[in-house]
């Protein structure tokens, strides 16, 4: 027998949207909440008489009507167990107190969905139809005036800003999304506590939008952690070098390398606020101190901010692979230093990124002459040694500026180490 399926989508204002699905039939039902639910919801329930499956998407208990939505439904599903079903969809941190003897009675079992990956995404917007809806919201690419879009690389460009969340990956823009998270931020004193699990449920701002859960593969645990590397970085410009640490520490049984390649960026910018950062240099023990910044601002290729009289440091807010991670620009000795931190063995060098920065710079109302222009990859002082540029593309892009001759740029670059001690 053909099951029939209700999908109820449900906000935070109250009952909304609600789909049917008989056969080859499809009828769309709005739900008023000027009258009682349950009248409502009996009459577009109880005139199925054959197998039905009922899906209330986006439930929160504390959102108004959203209790006798689910009250309703279940008292629904108990006078006809046999020929109907309940699927209940939250992406609330827990069901609250849940009482286990009532889960028995009831036949309530839970399914525990993780966070998006990286290949989950990249398996979504294989499909062309949804990607066609949502592509105007992968917009994180530093590479976005190309022609050709490649779904996969988009996605692997907002995953720095959006992590696990498909919302943040799909619903909305990266400018967006970087708001909703410093939101978040501002309003979160530790987030230690959270990723321990020492304390309860968690307020709206901080489950939805800056922690992400995965099943750890070892242990068939939930492994919290902070939702995506950009909201880990901003965590540790606001906090500083001190929860790297207490990170490393909660982190250390995560088996998880994209995550413990987090770190050394976030000990970057929290030192570059917090006394500086000691450089080590590859070829002798020379060491340095780059000076403490008061600010890191963020920048945007397409709309160049002012850039003042002395040393400032920005982030991009476009995102690649590849690309850059920080930039300072030295007005008063007409010096750009760029910055890639990476915690691999190899990376590569795609020129194209710097230069387009360079670029767009230069064509601002900020323009200042460039004497002096430097490349440099942080890299784990344990790696300095061995480490390598594995690719160049964009060769004779910088041969405009002192020293970048085509075909030297590999050379040009500064490899230098940093530890986080």
């Amino acid at each position: 027998m053909v099951w029939s399926v209700t999908w109820i989508h449900m906000n935070r204002l109250g009952y909304s949207t609600c789909l049917q699905f008989e056969a080859d039939k499809k009828k769309a039902i709005a739900l008023s909440k000027k009258h009682s639910i349950e009248p409502q919801l009996e009459a577009i329930l109880e005139r199925f008489s054959n197998k039905h499956l009922i899906i209330i998407d986006g439930y929160a208990a504390p959102a108004e009507g959203h209790i006798d939505v689910i009250e309703y439904c279940m008292f629904w599903r108990s006078k006809d167990r046999a020929n109907r079903r309940l699927c209940v969809v939250s992406s609330m941190a827990s069901r609250g107190k849940s009482r286990v003897t009532e889960d028995v009675l009831n036949n309530i079992k839970e399914h525990f969905v993780e966070s998006w990956s990286l290949g989950d995404y990249k398996s979504a917007v294989e499909n062309e139809q949804f990607y066609a809806n949502i592509s105007h919201n992968l917009d994180a690419s530093n590479n976005s005036h190309s022609i050709q879009q490649i779904p996969s690389e988009l996605v692997e460009s907002k995953l720095y800003f959006a992590g696990g969340s498909s919302r943040f990956m799909f619903d909305f823009n990266t400018e967006y999304v970087i708001d909703l998270i410093n939101l978040s931020i501002s309003a979160v004193t530790d987030v230690m506590p959270y990723l321990s699990n020492t304390i309860g449920d968690r307020s709206d701002h901080v489950i939805n939008r800056l922690f992400s859960c995965y099943i750890d593969q070892y242990t068939g645990r939930r492994k919290p952690f902070i939702i995506s590397e950009y909201a880990a970085t901003c965590l540790a410009i606001k906090e500083g070098p001190s929860l790297i640490n207490r990170l490393s520490a909660a982190i250390r049984n995560y088996r998880n390398p994209s995550i413990d390649g987090w770190l050394l960026e976030m000990w970057f910018f929290a030192s570059l606020l917090k006394g500086g950062v000691k450089i080590y240099h590859r070829n002798d023990n020379h060491t340095e101190v780059w000076p403490e910044s008061t600010d890191i601002q963020m920048i945007d290729s397409s709309r160049i901010p002012f850039i003042p009289n002395f040393p400032v440091w920005f982030r991009p807010i476009k995102w690649n692979q590849g690309g850059y991670d920080a930039v300072c620009f030295d007005k008063p000795q007409n010096r750009i230093l760029f910055v890639q931190v990476t915690r691999g063995d190899t990376h590569s060098f795609k020129i194209e990124y710097f230069y387009n920065l360079l670029k767009a710079v230069s064509e601002s109302q900020s323009s200042f002459e460039i004497k002096q222009l430097d490349i440099a990859f942080l890299v784990d002082k344990e790696k300095l040694q061995h480490f390598r540029i594995s690719s160049v593309s964009g060769e004779g892009l910088l041969a405009c500026f002192p020293g970048w001759t085509q075909g030297t740029e590999k050379e040009k670059v500064k490899i230098l180490g940093i530890s986080m001690e």
